[in-house]
C-alpha cells in the first residue's frame, strides 16, 4: 500500500523539507547549502522554494555554496569570507574540475583513437591495399559516415556490444559489387565505414581514429614515394 505523500515518514522527502524549513533560521548559508544538496535530485527547486523562505535563484546560490571546496566552506562558516565570495570560489572550482575532467577524457579518447588507428591500418594492410589506396579508402569511409549522419541514414542497431572485433568486421562486410557497379576502393571504404561504426561506440574516438589512420596512410604514401 502506498503511503500518501503528505504523511510520509521522517525518512521521506516531504518530511525532510519540513525539517529543513523548521531549522532554516538556525542554519548558516553553508549548512543550508549542504542540506539542500542532500535533497537535489529528489525534488525540484520550485518545490523547495514553495516551502522555504527563498527564491529559486537564491537556492541555486546556496547549493553552489554547499558544494564549494571544504577549506572554503570552513572559512565561510567562521565568517572569514562572505557567502557571495564562497559562491564565487565554488563556481571557479567547478570550472577547474570540469576542465580537468575534460582534459582527462580527451587524453583517454586520444589513446583509444590511436589504438583503433593501428587496427584500421592493419586491416588495410591485410587487404593488400597500398598506402595510396588506403588513403582513399579511409577518406571514403569518413565521407560516407558523415553523409549518413547528416541524412539520418546510419546503419540500424547502433554500435555492436559483446562481439569480438573480427566478428564485427565480418558481419559488416557489404556484398561484393557487381561488375562496374562501384570501384573496389569504394567498396572497401563502405566496409571500413560500417565496421568502425559498429565497433567504436564513441563518435569522437571513431572520428579521431579515422583521421589518424588517414594521416598515417598519407605519410606512408609520401614516404614510399620519396624512396622511388
Amino acid at each position: 500500500m502506498l503511503v500518501p505523500f503528505h504523511i510520509m515518514t521522517n525518512k521521506g522527502i516531504s518530511s525532510s523539507i519540513d525539517e529543513l524549513a523548521s531549522d532554516w533560521q538556525y542554519l548558516n548559508d553553508v549548512q543550508r547549502g549542504e542540506k539542500l544538496l542532500e535533497l537535489r535530485g529528489k525534488t525540484s527547486l520550485r518545490a523547495l522554494a514553495n516551502q522555504l523562505p527563498c527564491s529559486e535563484s537564491h537556492l541555486r546560490n546556496l547549493i553552489c555554496a554547499g558544494r564549494a571546496p571544504l577549506t572554503d566552506r570552513i572559512l565561510a562558516k567562521s565568517g572569514e569570507i562572505s557567502t557571495r565570495e564562497l559562491v564565487k570560489r565554488s563556481k571557479a572550482a567547478d570550472k577547474i574540475r570540469i576542465a580537468t575532467e575534460e582534459e582527462a577524457l580527451d587524453r583517454k579518447r586520444t589513446k583509444e583513437a590511436q589504438k583503433w588507428c593501428e587496427m584500421i591500418c592493419e586491416w588495410l594492410e591485410t587487404k593488400g591495399l597500398f598506402c595510396s589506396q588506403g588513403e582513399v579508402v579511409v577518406d571514403e569511409a569518413r565521407r560516407e559516415l558523415f553523409q549518413a549522419e547528416c541524412t539520418g541514414d546510419l546503419p540500424q542497431g547502433g554500435p555492436a556490444k559483446d562481439l569480438m572485433i573480427q566478428e564485427i568486421i565480418q558481419r559488416s562486410r557489404p556484398p561484393r559489387p557487381k561488375l562496374d557497379e562501384i570501384s573496389e576502393i569504394a567498396w572497401y571504404g563502405t566496409w571500413l565505414g560500417r565496421w568502425t561504426y559498429f565497433a567504436i561506440a564513441d563518435t569522437v574516438v571513431r572520428d579521431r581514429a579515422l583521421g589518424l589512420a588517414w594521416h598515417k596512410q598519407v605519410k606512408g604514401w609520401a614516404l614510399n614515394a620519396s624512396k622511388r
